[in-house]
């Protein structure tokens, strides 16, 4: 077979220790830089599975969040709702409450006022059989008083300047009181010295001409005249030094006439201001108000019936119930009642006819035919009041169509100061 040798190869060398080393070194960096790279990946996936998770959970706590607030938005519309109309249902019944005590208090008013009118209109029939009482007392007392007047005349003194005391059924001596030129009786005087002097009789017969009830001589020759007013005579003080019949120098000597007195069958309470009556025409802007004040008292305490009577002709004109007499006469409104009368004088015919009537009712109850009345104060207070009546009828109707926009009260307030003014004029002015 030739040459050829034939066998195993021959056994390779052996490794470099060195590189075998490398080798292996080189095997356990790839294995744990690979390691490594799965660490880090796993640590990313774990960050990236944490903030997802976190993500999730804040999502989940916004929704919750948002959730939560519209649930509370809602209740509390809800709420609102509620409270809206639980206030709306309470104002409805505060309505049908407060329109069902409205009612209640106009038919609670209705009724006072129908309960008022008919007391009001019971004391106006009473008050007119009391006057229709007293006219004929007067119409009675006529004849006594002309009786006593012819009986008086046979018994009369006559007083000179001697100083013959006069005393019996014609007048009283009140003495002598001091004067002053504000005069203390003030019904004016007469007499000039040395041409026409006045003695006792004459004066006395002066003031009864006047129908003044207090004359005074003065000095020996002035006469002096008035009414009774509080016992005015006495302003100034007693003069018992200087007492003599025909007075002395700024000193009166006062007698008091003697009139028949006409009992009223009621009380009539007296006024309580007499002194403003006499300046009422002279000073009416400054003195009304006192006047309207004095008129006040007449019925505080138990309202007489003529003023009663009063009240219900004037409802009867204007269907004005709920006017009260102390309301008008206590409100002193003196400003606009003053320009409303300045307005309604201007209506003269009205007026006069007023006028004329309180005239015809002075005349009616004058004691006799031929002189006016010498008032007392227990006679001057009704005669007052039957002037007051006619004339607060007649001008609220004059007012009322002159100004029917003013107020109810004002018109009451100008018609009684009127009426009262009429009263006293043809009282106490209107001698001759």
């Amino acid at each position: 077979m030739g040459n050829d040798q034939s066998g195993p190869p021959p056994p390779p060398p052996p490794p470099d220790p060195a590189i075998a080393a490398q080798k292996a070194a080189a095997v356990a960096a790839a294995i744990r830089a690979q390691q490594e790279a799965e660490a880090q990946a796993a640590a990313r996936r774990a960050r990236q599975e944490a903030e997802a998770q976190a993500a999730a959970r804040r999502a989940q706590q916004q929704a919750a969040e948002q959730a939560e607030k519209q649930r509370q938005l809602q209740l509390q519309q809800q709420q609102a709702a509620a409270q809206a109309a639980a206030a709306q249902a309470a104002e409805s019944q505060r309505r049908a409450a407060a329109e069902a005590a409205a009612r209640a208090a106009e038919q609670q008013r209705l009724a006072q006022m129908e309960i008022e009118r008919a007391k009001a209109a019971d004391e106006l029939t009473k008050a007119r059989a009391q006057i229709q009482s007293v006219s004929a007392q007067l119409a009675s007392s006529q004849a006594q008083t002309q009786a006593q007047a012819a009986a008086a005349t046979v018994a009369r003194t006559e007083a000179t300047d001697s100083g013959q005391s006069v005393t019996g059924h014609l007048f009283t001596d009140m003495g002598c009181w001091n004067d002053t030129p504000d005069r203390a009786i003030s019904g004016g005087y007469v007499g000039t010295p040395g041409t026409d002097s006045y003695n006792t009789s004459r004066c006395y017969d002066l003031a009864k001409s006047r129908g003044h009830n207090i004359f005074a001589v003065q000095a020996g020759f002035a006469c002096f005249t008035g009414l009774d007013m509080r016992d005015n005579y006495k302003k100034y003080g007693a003069a018992p030094g200087a007492c003599s019949v025909g007075g002395g120098s700024w000193v009166n000597h006062v007698y008091k006439i003697n009139s028949p007195e006409v009992v009223i069958p009621h009380d009539v309470p007296q006024y309580s201001d007499w002194s403003v009556v006499p300046s009422l025409f002279g000073d009416f802007q400054t003195q009304a108000s006192n006047l309207l004040k004095s008129l006040a008292s007449v019925d505080t305490s138990n309202p007489a019936p003529y003023m009663t009577a009063l009240d219900t002709d004037v409802n009867a004109i204007r269907d004005a119930a709920t006017i009260q007499k102390l309301k008008v006469l206590n409100s002193q409104n003196i400003e606009e009642a003053t320009g409303i009368f300045k307005t309604a004088t201007d209506m003269s015919g009205p007026i006069q006819d007023s006028k004329n009537e309180a005239e015809n009712l002075r005349r009616q109850i004058s004691l006799s035919s031929g002189q006016n009345i010498g008032f007392e104060k227990n006679l001057l207070p009704l005669q007052i009041l039957v002037g007051t009546l006619v004339g607060v009828i007649v001008l609220h109707f004059v007012a009322g169509a002159l100004l029917p926009s003013v107020a109810a009260s004002t018109l009451v307030l100008l018609a009684l100061a009127s009426g009262f003014g009429a009263a006293v004029y043809f009282a106490i002015h209107k001698q001759s």
